[in-house]
Order: structure tokens, then sequence, then C-alpha cells
């Protein structure tokens, strides 16, 4: 009965949804989405039995469940678009930021450049000054001076290297240097600090400590100059050690890491200030002391100390002094540096040397130096205690051939002391060596007086006792001005005939005066154009070539003699004079043609390094053979022009090509002042505009790489990108400068000439 009537129930059903097809077929939809079909209840109302309510909730839940399905859909459409717009928001933000922090890199790299000219005339002077007989009063004065003007230039080198680490520009140098010599010379930079607060400077390198390293140099004397400065700053007496350590060595990597610590007597730092890398606060006896300047240092040398591997940290008690020590990361140089240390020690081992010093840290770095060097050293503390000793040797009838004596002594200075041993002829046969802090011009000449056979300015550095010790016991008195003993390790230099471009009158005339007051003789050009015509007319032994001159640059005139050497001219030595102190400058010296370079402010010891180590090196060569560096060295017309096309163009006429040339190189210069200017204003249009005014003069000189340049500049410009258009402007010039000297090539009279027969033909 029950299956019947089911069965009936069925058939009615089925009959009622046929009847109901047309209320059914209506769909609900949503976003273009269908969610459900309507039934009206009008037409099935009669077919509602409960054993369909199931049926029903079960649609009901999955009409309900795709509704949610839609709404969440529009809501993440939502997120998306929003997201979307923050991601394109966030993009723009990040190029605009980047452009500007180029932007930011660029000037402060021009400021530098700008900078960097005078203070080279201003810390030259300053040396050359320094050089003469100066009273007490003057030497002081020109001294302050120059440490005033070498601090600047510190904080000018900090600004510029945070702006490129924030802008993540910034690269670690990699190159050989030697780490004593490295240290001694940022050391010594501050002995005047010092000196004026009766502070002994010191510094200790471990034997064990190789000298010849990989890295940046540079970086490491800046954190010296950094750490020395602040420990003299925050010290009213006492002394400042740097004392270097060999941390570890990887024979297989050829690594070394090396752990160097600063330390003083000063008024130390309390352990809830000991942040000294973010911000230096350094107590004294008013309560908390801040120091301009030195916090910047700081903070960047723990960046540098990062980047080379290491870490830094500060040791201190208030009152105790404090003690800052940073690791760093080197590789070995595969030859070791040439240092005076290979000076034979036979004849002096085991010969007794007596050491005056009242400082205890400088005694005992003097006796483990004379320790290593197989001596026998005797220490004493005071001048009377070397008196004694000296006493006490003649009556045991032994010798003391040497003597080494600090100048600045309390109660009886080293110069009392030398008085004493001159005019008493039991000490005649000893040797006197002064040490002092202050190197003035009148320590010298009572020296010399005394019959002193050498003095040497603290801090000492290994190389330097050592050669004075092995020229002081075959040596007479001193003769001549102030520390007249020179290094061993420095060849003996020809005297040279030098070209000096430079168009600078300041550096004319420093660079002039330090290299005839070292025998050789300077010619002047003030351009690069008139550098290339001076050599045309005679010859010279080497170039010193300013990077930045007006008419034609030192890029352009190396160039320009590069390529003339091709036609048979021997190759001369090239170093540049650059103020811009990075490694893509020193790239575009050797691309350019050159052989070395020097930075402004420049160092009278680093420019006559690199003359001997250039002139070294072509001296195993045949002067006359060719060394040809990549890039503008072996550049020729056909390379950077179609020659053929652009004499076609011209109907053969020479005559209309001069002249064509001639407007070209005008547009050229007025071009590139306009982009120039455009840049720096940060006007795309204008770069726009004026690129595309040089592109189509480009195009009509068949310069086929200029114009393939500018259109990468015309690009970028119409996009309004200009992140990247210094680095793209510089690249344009560089094209421009090669297209110029090939077409400066074809017009030159025997180039014009044989155009000529050719075209005859």
């Amino acid at each position: 009965m029950l299956d019947n009537r089911r069965s009936s129930f069925d058939r009615n059903w089925r009959s009622s949804i046929l009847k109901a097809l047309p209320f059914i077929s209506a769909e609900v939809s949503h976003t273009g989405y269908v969610i459900a079909l309507v039934v009206s209840p009008i037409t099935l109302g009669a077919l509602w039995q409960l054993e369909r309510i199931g049926l029903l909730a079960t649609v009901l839940s999955l009409i309900a469940a795709l509704i949610w399905v839609v709404v969440l859909r529009r809501r993440v459409g939502r997120q998306t678009e929003f997201i979307s717009r923050q991601l394109a928001t966030e993009a723009s933000s990040r190029e605009a930021a980047q452009s500007a922090d180029h932007a930011k890199s660029e000037f402060l790299a021009s400021i530098s450049h700008e900078i960097r000219t005078p203070m080279n005339g201003i810390l030259g002077i300053a040396d050359l000054a320094l050089e003469t007989e100066l009273n007490r009063e003057q030497r002081e004065y020109v001294s302050l001076v120059k440490t005033s003007a070498e601090s600047l230039l510190i904080v000018i080198s900090d600004i510029l290297d945070l702006s490129k680490i924030e802008a993540d520009t910034f690269e670690l140098e990699s190159t050989e240097f030697s780490l004593r010599q490295t240290v001694n010379t940022a050391i010594k930079t501050k002995a005047l600090e010092a000196d004026q607060k009766r502070l002994e400077l010191l510094s200790e390198v471990g034997f064990d400590v190789p000298d010849g390293l990989v890295g940046d140099n540079l970086r490491v004397r800046q954190i010296l100059l950094s750490l020395v400065g602040n420990s003299i700053e925050s010290t009213d007496s006492g002394e400042v050690l740097t004392r270097i350590e060999l941390e570890s060595r990887d024979e297989e990597k050829q690594e070394v890491c090396l752990h160097f610590s600063v330390s003083d007597t000063g008024s130390g730092i309390a352990p809830e200030k000991q942040n000294v890398f973010d911000v230096l606060v350094r107590a004294d006896s008013s309560g908390t002391h801040t120091y301009g300047g030195i916090g910047l240092g700081l903070a960047i040398s723990a960046k540098y100390v990062s980047m080379m591997g290491g870490e830094i940290w500060v040791e201190s008690k208030p009152g105790n002094g404090s003690v800052v020590h940073f690791t760093a990361r080197f590789g070995v140089a595969k030859e070791p540096s040439r240092t005076c240390e290979s000076t034979t020690l036979i004849n002096m081992a085991g010969a007794p040397v007596l050491v005056v010093d009242d400082n205890a840290t400088n005694r005992r770095l003097l006796r483990d130096m004379l320790i290593n060097w197989r001596m026998k050293p005797i220490v004493a503390e005071s001048g009377e205690a070397a008196l004694a000793a000296l006493r006490k040797t003649c009556e045991s009838r032994e010798a003391l051939p040497l003597v080494l004596l600090d100048a600045h002594m309390p109660d009886m200075d080293g110069f009392a002391v030398a008085e004493e041993i001159k005019k008493t002829p039991e000490f005649a046969g000893s040797t006197l060596i002064m040490l002092t802090s202050s190197g003035r011009t009148s320590d010298a000449a009572r020296c010399r007086a005394l019959g002193v056979a050498a003095y040497l300015t603290k801090p000492l550095s290994q190389a330097s006792l050592l050669e004075a010790i092995t020229g002081a016991l075959g040596a007479s008195p001193l003769a001549g001005g102030a520390n007249s003993i020179k290094p061993s390790c420095e060849q003996n230099q020809a005297p040279l005939k030098i070209l000096l471009a430079e168009d600078n009158p300041v550096n004319q005339q420093l660079v002039v005066t330090l290299l005839e007051k070292r025998g050789h003789s300077v010619a002047v050009a003030d351009n690069g154009r008139l550098a290339v015509e001076r050599l045309e007319a005679e010859s010279f032994d080497l170039i010193l070539m300013d990077v930045q001159m007006p008419e034609m640059d030192g890029l352009e005139a190396t160039a320009a003699i590069r390529l003339r050497e091709q036609a048979g001219s021997s190759r001369i030595p090239i170093i540049a004079m650059t103020a811009y102190n990075t490694k893509r400058e020193g790239e575009r010296c050797f691309e350019a043609g050159m052989d070395g370079y020097v930075s402004k402010p420049i160092s009278v010891e680093a420019l006559l390094r690199v003359i001997r180590n250039l002139l070294s090196g072509y001296a195993k060569q045949d002067r006359g053979a060719e060394k040809r560096r990549p890039g503008m060295a072996t550049v020729s017309a056909d390379q950077v022009l179609d020659r053929s096309e652009l004499l076609a163009f011209l109907d053969g006429d020479v005559q209309f090509l001069r002249r064509m040339v001639q407007a070209f190189f005008k547009t050229c210069d007025e071009s590139t002042s306009h982009m120039r200017e455009a840049i720096a204003a940060g006007d795309a249009k204008k770069l726009d505009d004026a690129a595309h005014f040089l592109k189509g003069a480009a195009g009509h000189m068949k310069g086929t790489a200029v114009v393939s340049a500018i259109l990468t500049l015309e690009e970028n410009a119409r996009s309004g990108e200009l992140g990247k258009a210094n680095e793209q402007f510089r690249a344009l010039e560089w094209e421009l400068t090669k297209l110029k000297l090939a077409l400066t090539e074809m017009t030159s009279d025997q180039a014009t000439h044989s155009l000529k027969g050719a075209l005859a033909d």
C-alpha cells in the first residue's frame, strides 16, 4: 500500500515539476555567477511533503554556501585591487627613492670633488711650509691648518661613504698593501694632536702578523684615524696605544683575521653609555660630553668592520680608560711586501742598546723590537737612570754602542742627557738616536749641535727604527734638515722630465715645487689639448694628467696620446690625478689608457711611490714595445664610424668633411652642456630634446655607437626615469670622445692627403 502511495506521489511530483518549468528556469545570479534557481511555491505547494524537507534543506544550504563564496570572492577582489594599487604606489615610491639616493650620491661626489681640489692646494702648501725654517709659533699654526684640513677631508669621506652605504652602492676596495706602512701613516697623522696634549702615541704590530695584505687599506686607515682621534680627544694625560695581533690564519684560503685594539688612559665610558658606535657620549669632569664629528666616524667604522667580516666592541670603566677592539679579515699577498726589515743584522747581533724613556709601554715596545732583532736592550726610565747605566758599563769596561733617547722626559729630558754624554769623555763611544713626539725644526737643530746621529718622530714603526739604527751605527752626526735619514727601501730615483697637465694654478705650483725639490724637471700645460700639443713638440719621461680640465679633459687627452702612439711613437707612462676617489674612477682612468692614478689631495709619498712602481715596470720591457690596456689605447677611426659611408654621404668632398666635423664638435659641446644641466635639474623633457638633437648630428657623422648610447638615454628620458641618467651620460661622453678622436684622425693633414689620393684613384 505504501509503495503505491510513493509511486503515485512521484508521478504527481514529476508532473508538477514539468508544469512548473517556466517558473523554475528563472535564475539568481550575482556578479556574473549563477547562485540559485527560483522555484515558485504556488506551483509546487501541493507537493511539499515532510519527506522532501531534507532535500529542501540541502538545497538551501548549498545556495547559502554559494552566496557566501560570492561574497568572499568579491571581498578578495577588492583586497586584491587595493593591494595592487599599494604595490604600484610602493614601486613608484621606491623608484623615486632610488632616484633621489642616486642624485644625492652624485651631488655628494660632485661636492667632494669641488672641495678636494682646493684642499689639495691647502695641504700641499702646508707641507711645503713645514719643510722650511719656521719658529715654534709659526710651525704650530701651519700644523694646525694641515690638521684641520685633514679632519675636514675625513668628514667629507665619511659623509660620502655613508651615503653610498645607505644606497647600498658602497663596495670595499681590494688591493695589495703594507699593513705596517698603513698603520704607521695613519697614526702619525694624529701625532701633532697627541703632542699638543703631551700624550704618548704608540703602536705595536705583532711579529707574526704578515705585512703584505689584500684588502681596503684606505678604510683600515679611516677606522684607525677615527678610533685614535677619539682616544686622543678623550684623554688628558697618559698614552694612546694601537695594537695589532694575529687572531687566526687560514693557509688554504690564504686569509688572516687580525685583532686591532686602540686603548687609552682617558676618562672611560660608563656601561650604560657604551653604545658609542651609534652616538658617542663620554664622561668627563662635568658629567657628560659629546664630541661633534667623532660619532659619525665611529658609526661608519662599525659599517666598515662589518663589511670586512669582523666585529667591533668596547671595553671600559669610568676613570680607567677604554679599549676599542675590532677584528677584520684580509687576504695574504702572494709576494711578501718589501720592507726594510730584510736589512742584515749580522754585525749587530748581541749588541747592547740603552733604551731611555719615561713611558713604560714605550720601553716595552722598544725592548721587544730589539730582542726580535737579536740585540740586548738595557732599559732606563729617566735621564738620571740612563747616566747611571752608562757609568756602570764604563766601570765594567763594557761598551754601549747605541742609545735610544726619548727627547721629552720630566726632570731631565733627552737633550740634557745628550749634553751630559757629549761632555763626558768616557761616553764618547755611544751613538745617540733621539726619539721625539713633535718633529720640530728646533729639535733637529739641537740634535745637530749635540752630535746626535738621527732622530725619529713617534709613533715608531719597526721599519723606521731599524733603518735609523743601521744608518746611525755607520753614519756621521746628523747633517741637514729635520729627520735627515732617508728610508733605505726608497730607491734612488733618477731625475725625470715630467709633463704636468693641470688647470688649477695652486695645484700647479704645489706639484711643481714638490717634484723639483726632489730633482725632477716639470713642464706645465693648462689643459689636455695643450698637453697633447706640448708632447708633439718635445719628449717627456712621464705625464701627470689631471682628469677634470676645460677644453679637453684628461681622459680625452690620454686617448689622443695613445692614438698618436699607434703611428710609431713610444708609449709614455701617464698617471691620473683625480678628486673622485672611487673604484669606478680608477677603472675609467685605466680604460682610457692611463697606467696609474693618485687621489687628491695628493700625498707626495703616494705620488712618488706610484711613479717609482710604474717606471720600474716600464724598465722591465723595451720602451719601444707596445703595452696597451683595453679601451681607448687601441681605438681607430674604422672602429667607431663607417668612413666609407661617411665619405659617400659627402660625395667625397674632404673640405666639406672638415667643415662638418667642426660643426659637429660645436654641436657636441652645446648639446652635452644642455644635457648636463637637464640631468642636474631633473628635467626629463630638456634632456630628451638635447639628446634628440645630438642624435641627428651623430647620425650624419655615421657614429653608430654614439647614436646607440643616445637612444638608451633618450628612452629613459621619455619615460621620466632619470635614476641612471648620470651613468648613461658618462657612457655617451665616452663614445663621443672616441668618435671625436676618430674624426680628428680622418681630418688630419696626412689622412686628408691619403683620402684625396684614394678618391682620385
